[in-house]
C-alpha cells in the first residue's frame, strides 16, 4: 500500500501560506452556509457524520493496522480500542446535548 499523504517538509512555508490564504474565503462561506442552513438541533448530527467519516478512514492513522516494532495483530487491537473510545466520546457528547435539550423542554 502506498502512502496517501505528502511527506513532511515537502511543501515550502510560502506555498502553505498561499494555500491557507486561499482557503480563508472558502472557510468563511462554508461556516456562513452551515450556520444558515443547519439548525442548532442538527449540529450534533453533523459532528457524528464527520466522526464516522474519520472512522471509516481510520486506517490512514495506522497504515495497514501496523505499528512499527510491535506484532501485526496488536495494530488491530489498538485500532479497535481507539475506534471504540472515539465512538464512546462522540456519543457521550451527543447524549449530553440531548439531555440538556430534554431538561430545557421540561
Amino acid at each position: 500500500m502506498t502512502d496517501v499523504h505528502i511527506p513532511d517538509n515537502y511543501l515550502s512555508p510560502s506555498t502553505c501560506a498561499v494555500m491557507a490564504a486561499a482557503m480563508v474565503p472558502v472557510w468563511a462561506v462554508s461556516i456562513k452556509k452551515v450556520k444558515s442552513e443547519i439548525s442548532k438541533a442538527k449540529m450534533p448530527q453533523l459532528g457524528v457524520g464527520a466522526a464516522l467519516c474519520f472512522l471509516m478512514n481510520f486506517s490512514a492513522l495506522l497504515s495497514e493496522y501496523a505499528v512499527s516494532g510491535l506484532p501485526a495483530w496488536l495494530g488491530y487491537v489498538i485500532s479497535a480500542i481507539l475506534g471504540v473510545a472515539i465512538l464512546t466520546i462522540v456519543f457521550k457528547i451527543i447524549g449530553s446535548f440531548k439531555k440538556d435539550k430534554l431538561e430545557q423542554a421540561k
